[in-house]
């Protein structure tokens, strides 16, 4: 094994790790190490057929990521104004509270939306809760697509 499959396999294993720690893009890091290591080493039939793979799992890990979260809290009743200010809530956490900031910006400012429209303290923990289930879901999405994007450049380096 050369040193660019270990530079573009550590970077794949730590964007693994950053589909459940929300301080790194996950999936867009493999993506980015495995178009590298393309360029490095060639993309070849094995490292087309990797990409393609690898690009689908981008694609539709990305969309469950943003989609399931954004479906849990509409299922509970929060309108699009309702998720967008979750969704400023979420952009000052993520600024204020290093690496999980995020999803505390997001769940508090479900929270604080909640209460707001509805005076009910029981109802805002309650989709708060969702909103922590949504997330969950979301980021169990990204991991298994980042998976199977590192099955898609393990295949690519060991038989390509």
């Amino acid at each position: 094994m050369n040193l660019a499959a270990v530079l573009a396999g550590t970077a794949v294993a730590v964007g693994l790790i950053g589909t459940l720690v929300p301080l790194l893009p996950g999936l867009w890091l493999i993506w980015v190490a495995m178009v590298t290591y393309g360029l490095i080493e060639g993309f070849g039939l094995v490292g087309s057929s990797a990409m393609v793979g690898a690009t689908v799992a981008l694609a539709a890990g990305t969309y469950l990521g943003v989609r399931i979260p954004q479906r849990s809290v509409a299922d509970d009743g929060l309108g699009p104004r309702d998720q967008a200010a979750g969704l400023v809530f979420a952009i000052i956490g993520f600024f204020a509270i290093p690496v999980f900031g995020l999803a505390v910006g997001f769940v508090f400012g479900v929270f604080v939306v909640r209460w707001w429209t509805s005076r009910d303290r029981v109802a805002a923990w309650t989709s708060s809760k969702r909103a922590v289930i949504g997330l969950l879901k979301g980021s169990f999405a990204q991991f298994v697509a980042a998976t199977a994007m590192a099955l898609c450049f393990a295949v690519w380096v060991y038989v390509g």
